[in-house]
Parts: C-alpha cells; structure tokens; sequence
C-alpha cells in the first residue's frame, strides 16, 4: 500500500476558512439575515403575522390590509415563500 501526502496550498486553505467551500450564492443564503425566521412579520407560518388582516391566498402570494394604510385601500401583495430581501424575489 502507498500512501501518498501532499499538504494543501495556502489558496486552499484560505478559501475554506472564508467560505468553508461554499458557493458565493450559498453563503449569502446562509446568512443569518436570510434566513426565515419566526421573527418575520409577512410569514404566514410566524406566529407574529396578524392572520385576521390577509384577505386571499394564491399560489405563490397573498393580499392582506395595511395594518397602517397610507389611503383606504391600502393592500399588500406578499409572496407566500420567505424572502430576507426584496432582491432575493424571483422576476
């Protein structure tokens, strides 16, 4: 049996202990800040979301009143799928 070692590049190593490996996308997703949280006020699955103000349930969002509406008609369209950022929505 041989046995062979050849001990990493210092590139390497580097590129691991900054993203472990991981994609540029993927670390963003990752991020603390990204990620769903029961803390957010537009999930319907947080227990924070006033339930009694969404109006109608689509496939891929909902409509629900302003809890503070700027005029009386004052609606929100909300996707269904937990977004960190308005970047993260699909076109």
């Amino acid at each position: 049996v041989r046995v062979s070692y050849a001990p990493a590049s210092r590139e390497s190593g580097k590129r691991n202990r900054e993203g472990g490996g991981m994609t540029a996308r993927k670390r963003f997703e990752a991020h603390p800040l990204m990620q769903r949280s029961m803390d957010c006020w537009f999930c319907l699955s947080s227990p924070k979301v006033e339930k009694h103000l969404v109006v109608s349930i689509g496939e891929e969002c909902y409509l629900a009143l302003a809890k503070g509406p700027l005029v009386p008609e004052h609606v929100l369209i909300l996707p269904i799928t937990h977004y960190g950022s308005a970047s993260q929505l699909p076109d």
